[in-house]
């Protein structure tokens, strides 16, 4: 679904399908918003998943849990930010361009 002419949302309601379209568009997609419970993933399997799969992508984990643990835990396995279910889209835009100027400082030069 278009959202503006510069940004294009894909959507999946399982892992599965997620994964599926990451390897189509792994070229252009710049942020993966992971929800922590989906109907063929529970809890951090599908962040290990996509991660080890695609360790160069960007994932913002989104859950219901308000827990300083699970945040802690999502960012440990690879998730580059955490943000609860609430968030409204000012947080989002935030978290976006806080990840742009952060991921333009580093070199993501595949290792042979």
């Amino acid at each position: 679904a278009a959202v503006s002419k510069d940004l294009e949302v894909l959507e999946a309601t399982s892992l599965t399908a997620a994964l599926m379209l990451y390897e189509k568009y792994q070229q252009t997609v710049e942020l993966v918003l992971l929800d922590l419970n989906l109907p063929d993933s529970k809890g951090f399997a599908a962040l290990l998943t996509l991660k080890r799969r695609f360790p160069q992508s960007r994932i913002v984990v989104l859950s219901g849990a308000h827990d300083d643990a699970v945040a802690a835990e999502a960012c440990v396995l690879g998730a580059d930010k955490f943000l609860h279910k609430g968030a409204d889209a000012t947080v989002l835009t935030v978290c976006a361009e806080t990840l742009d100027d952060y991921f333009a400082t580093l070199d993501f030069t595949p290792i042979p």
